[in-house]
């Protein structure tokens, strides 16, 4: 048993990640949706969406760390809160795949990291379960891809859509895990 206290200034981590492991009075969503941390508010506004739609099946709580520079320091700290104050608790986090960095820090105790095999969240779009779950397959979507390119492609080009030659490069490709799909 620990007899000694820590005192620690409460940073702009401490505001952001404590309230959701029921810190604040008015929340206890921990004991119920672990803490998942992600590199930004882009993930962060996937992930939530994710939840909502997953219809009570997928049980997270996303949190943005504010860029993949900050990511270390939270899940040192987030691993740190849970060994203190949990006994039988794990929390997430989850890194985009775009530097090629294949490096997860498995040091922790009560805290899982993951990387995507892919390049970033958005591309999880084009991953064959959710085309699934969109009732659609790759091959359809390619198909639905070039019609709408080769219409678009009749219009005079001032007047083409305003993704047209960024969904052009991607059919160039066609490299969903790698292709960078985050709008600039």
């Amino acid at each position: 048993m620990q007899k000694d206290v820590t005192f620690k200034e409460i940073n702009k981590m401490c505001k952001k990640v404590l309230p959701i492991f029921g810190a604040h009075p008015l929340s206890n969503i921990f004991n119920e949706m672990p803490i998942f941390l992600v590199e930004g508010e882009d993930e962060e506004r996937i992930w939530q969406q994710a939840i909502r739609t997953s219809e009570g099946c997928l049980k997270l709580y996303p949190c943005s760390v504010g860029g993949k520079s900050e990511l270390r320091k939270y899940e040192y700290f987030v691993d740190e809160v849970i060994r203190s104050v949990y006994d039988n608790a794990t929390a997430y986090s989850l890194v985009d795949h775009d530097d090629g960095d294949n490096n997860l820090n498995t040091s922790f105790e009560k805290l899982k990291s993951f990387k995507l095999d892919c390049r970033a969240s958005e591309n999880l779009m084009l991953s064959d379960e959710i085309l699934v779950e969109l009732n659609t397959s790759w091959d359809v979507l390619k198909n639905k891809i070039e019609n709408w390119l080769n219409e678009e492609n009749k219009k005079v080009p001032g007047f083409r859509h305003q993704n047209f030659v960024e969904m052009q490069s991607f059919k160039n490709s066609f490299n969903r895990k790698e292709f960078n799909l985050k709008k600039k």
